[in-house]
């Protein structure tokens, strides 16, 4: 633990697309203009995309609201928005977004290795 890791209030919002099936053949256009999307979405809000992922559960992706130096006291408003506005827009493209949001006390540092971290 560093002099800069601290324990804080984060919004966290979980997102998991439904629809994207990494076997058809225009996935990888899709799933780009999804991230796109999600990315645009995140920015406007002043959030952070901290991972996505494709398993078992679909395309998923995890963003954090809150984090330093972007905090402000209506973070979790601006993730319902956010969350609102990437099932809105994925939404003609035929698809559906599963959106879980919730707001919690997190330790913020470094964690791990020098050679695995995070």
């Amino acid at each position: 633990v560093n002099a800069a890791s601290m324990f804080r209030e984060v919004t966290m919002m979980f997102i998991r697309i439904g629809g994207l099936h990494y076997q058809d053949p225009d996935f990888l256009e899709r799933f780009q203009r999804v991230i796109y999307l999600i990315i645009a979405a995140v920015f406007l809000h002043q959030g952070s995309l901290s991972r996505v992922s494709i398993d078992d559960k679909g395309t998923c992706a995890k963003v954090t609201f809150g984090l330093p130096p972007l905090y402000h006291n209506d973070d979790p408003a601006r993730a319902v928005k956010c969350g609102m506005m990437i099932r809105d827009h994925v939404r003609p493209m035929r698809l559906k977004a599963n959106v879980g949001i919730t707001t919690g006390t997190v330790f913020i540092g470094y964690v791990g290795s020098t050679t695995r971290g995070e």
